[in-house]
C-alpha cells in the first residue's frame, strides 16, 4: 500500500509511522510517498533523522553504529537526507538521540540546508522579472507558438494542436514550477527553524 503525506514535524511523522505499524502497516520504503506492508498490528517503534553525507563510508559507519544500537535504517535513499530508523531490538532505547539538543539539531540541519537554498534562489526571480519572463496573466493560448494554429481546422489543427501541448505547457509552467520550489524551500526551511527554537529550548 502507498500513502502520501507531507510533514514538517519530525515528531506527528514518527507518531503516524508507529500508528500505521499498529493498525498492521508496515513502513517498508520512503521515496515520492510511504510504501506499507500489510501484517500482523505491531507497536514498532520508528525514528528519523536528517543528515547529508559527503562520503560513503562515513553514511557506513552510521548505519553501522544504529545497527549496533538495536535500530535499522529502512531502504530509503539517503541522498536525500531522510534516514528512517525501526527498532528491531527490545533492549534498545526508545529513542534514537542522546538528549534533546541532539534531537533538535535535525530540525537545524534541514533549516540550513532549505533557507541556504531559498536566499540563494530569491535572486531569480528578479532576473525573470528584468528579462521579461515573469507572466502578468495565465493565458494558456499565448503558450503556443505554431503560425496560424488556432486557424487551422479538422485534422490538421489536431495534429499540431497535440504535438506542440507538451513543448506548450513546459514553456508556459516552467517558471510557475521554478516559484513555487523556491517558495516551498522557504517555506520547509523556517518551519524546520520554528521546531529547532521550540525543542532546543
Amino acid at each position: 500500500m502507498r500513502r502520501f503525506k507531507f510533514f514538517t514535524d519530525l515528531t506527528k511523522e514518527e507518531q503516524w509511522l508507529n500508528e500505521m505499524a499498529r493498525r498492521g502497516y508496515h513502513l517498508m520504503y520512503r521515496s515520492l510517498g510511504y510504501r506499507f506492508k500489510k501484517g500482523e498490528p505491531k507497536n514498532t517503534i520508528y525514528k528519523i533523522d536528517y543528515r547529508k553525507f559527503k562520503r560513503k563510508a562515513d553514511f557506513m559507519d552510521y548505519e553501522m553504529m544504529f545497527e549496533d544500537s538495536g535500530w535499522s535504517r529502512l531502504p530509503c535513499p539517503r541522498r536525500n537526507g531522510h534516514h528512517y530508523f525501526e527498532r528491531i531490538d527490545e533492549r534498545a532505547t526508545e529513542d534514537i538521540f542522546s538528549d534533546q539538543q541532539s534531537k533538535a539539531a535535525r530540525y537545524k540541519r534541514i533549516s540550513d540546508l532549505y533557507l541556504t537554498q531559498f536566499y540563494i534562489s530569491i535572486p531569480l526571480i528578479f532576473i525573470f522579472y528584468i528579462v521579461d519572463m515573469l507572466p502578468t496573466n495565465f493565458n494558456p493560448v499565448n503558450w503556443y507558438l505554431t503560425p496560424g494554429l488556432w486557424d487551422m481546422e479538422g485534422e490538421l489543427f489536431w495534429a499540431a494542436f497535440l504535438f506542440e501541448t507538451p513543448f506548450a505547457l513546459m514553456r508556459g509552467l516552467a517558471v510557475y514550477f521554478i516559484i513555487l520550489t523556491i517558495l516551498l524551500c522557504g517555506f520547509y526551511g523556517l518551519r524546520a527553524k520554528k521546531h529547532y527554537e521550540k525543542e532546543a529550548a
